[in-house]
């Protein structure tokens, strides 16, 4: 996101905390990415109302900010969450991630109504806004030239692909963003370089161009075509100076 897009961004949840205290309304915001999740929190630190995260299952990464008024107990379903099970014959050549989300998107759905998209053998658990459900189910095209059956769950009835990541226990001259780079990707310095510069890295969802980025724990990193890494802790130094953190690499 831009620095523009941030700000407009901050002024939307702004105006929603303000419906939520002042009017006493309940009020669920889009899925948000890990970068905007990370703005909105900097902005209810000084709310005035009670909120909740809910993106249909604990480990989610896309979720929605559900805010309420200090007098009301939390309720779950207030984040109108569904999830479509997708199913279809990819026997032949499997569905990614990328499949799913451009069947979707192309009949007309923003982003933004929809949250993570968790591929099985078989198909697909796709959690989105339940405003948008129906549409799906009847609109719903081909995935990747493949037929498919679709029909909606609760979050309840989710049985999770098993959980393909890998904890890294590493040492790191410093938290450079190259540094991290070619220690969770097993690549050089120079390879971290190339492709910081050619605008193929974000951090929490948002382009990170300079080399020089001070990384720091539980951020995310994303490279296009290598996955992503999550700095999960960073622990202290070694005798010789060095820094010791711990990196979940995910999709390995």
């Amino acid at each position: 996101m831009s620095q523009m897009e941030d700000n407009l961004f901050a002024k939307r949840l702004e105006e929603q905390i303000a419906r939520a205290e002042n009017r006493g309304e309940i009020v669920v915001s889009d899925f948000l990415d890990v970068h905007q999740q990370t703005l909105a929190q900097e902005l209810l630190k000084c709310a005035p109302c009670s909120y909740f995260w809910s993106g249909g299952y604990e480990e989610a990464e896309r979720r929605r900010l559900v805010m309420h008024p200090e007098y009301l107990a939390a309720d779950e379903s207030w984040a109108e969450i569904a999830v479509l099970d997708l199913e279809g014959n990819f026997s032949y050549s499997k569905a990614s991630h990328r499949d799913y989300l451009g069947a979707i998107l192309s009949v007309g759905i923003k982003r933004e109504k929809m949250g993570d998209i968790l591929v099985k053998d078989d198909g697909a658990y796709v959690f989105l806004a339940e405003s948008i459900a129906t549409y799906i189910l009847n609109n719903l095209p081909k995935v990747k030239g493949v037929s498919v059956k679709a029909k909606q769950i609760t979050p309840q009835e989710v049985t999770l692909p098993e959980n393909k990541q890998k904890e890294l226990n590493l040492t790191c001259a410093s938290l450079r963003l190259d540094v991290i780079l070619a220690s969770g990707f097993n690549l050089s310095r120079s390879q971290a370089n190339d492709l910081i510069q050619a605008k193929k890295v974000q951090v929490n969802h948002q382009e990170i161009a300079d080399n020089d980025y001070r990384c720091e724990e539980g951020e995310i990193i994303s490279v296009r075509t290598k996955g992503r890494i999550k700095i999960a802790e960073i622990s202290g130094n070694t005798k010789k100076g060095k820094i010791k953190i711990k990196l979940i690499k995910y999709g390995g």
